[in-house]
């Protein structure tokens, strides 16, 4: 599906949070794994997810920093292939870098919007399917060990 993503480059905290506004987010920390508003200082592990139904914010956090970026439905930003599929973020057995996930989490639908390319861009969605997306049945969850794998066309 065509979307529009615009790099914002690296941006100081405040306005990695800005950029977010009240969009919920999933982050991971020293505590855990979380989901609710963006918090106020950036988290000790490498990435923070925001969504709305018609926005998704993605970060890579560095120290003190973030280098963001913004997928939307609408323009502004350049236009992209985008492969939408039902996900797991964590693999709860096999990835052992957080505590557990808690119910909330790991109960929870989650969308992968994968951006199509040599270096492919994953963007979350944490409610349920966002309206105006069509989910991809050949894309393989790559996070799930159990997911059957699609040859390309």
């Amino acid at each position: 599906m065509l979307m529009h993503l615009t790099p914002c480059g690296r941006l100081a905290w405040a306005e990695v949070t800005a950029l977010i506004g009240g969009q919920p987010c999933a982050w991971a920390d020293l505590d855990g794994f979380h989901v609710g508003p963006a918090p106020p200082q950036p988290p000790a592990y490498t990435h923070l997810w925001a969504w709305s139904p018609r926005r998704w914010v993605r970060v890579r956090i560095d120290g003190q920093t973030g280098i963001a970026g913004v997928l939307s439905l609408d323009p502004p930003g350049e236009p992209v292939d985008v492969h939408a599929q039902h996900g797991h973020l964590w693999r709860p057995v096999e990835d052992q870098r957080i505590p557990p996930l808690p119910a909330v989490v790991q109960q929870r639908s989650w969308t992968l919007l994968v951006v199509a390319g040599l270096a492919p861009v994953t963007f979350v969605h944490g409610d349920t399917w966002p309206s105006g997306l069509q989910h991809d049945p050949t894309a393989h969850d790559h996070n799930r060990p159990d997911a059957p794998v699609s040859e390309p066309g």
